[in-house]
């Protein structure tokens, strides 16, 4: 794993999100074990949206570069 990040909606304080960021050349096959866990752990809480994303371009700004 290369980075976790939790984000709280600005106008709903209960509503999160977990985003996990893998290293490396993985292979996509969608949903990770990581994220099948955390679902399941925060289920109790209320409703889990998860979803699988792939990376298709990016780019990094003049002050990322730096």
């Amino acid at each position: 794993m290369k980075e976790i990040s939790l984000f709280q909606d600005h106008a709903l304080e209960n509503d999160l999100k977990i985003i996990i960021r893998w290293q490396g050349c993985t292979e996509h096959t969608g949903k990770s074990p990581l994220g099948l866990q955390l679902a399941a752990a925060f289920s109790e809480f209320g409703q889990i949206r998860h979803t699988a994303w792939e990376p298709v371009m990016g780019y990094l700004t003049q002050k990322a570069k730096s």
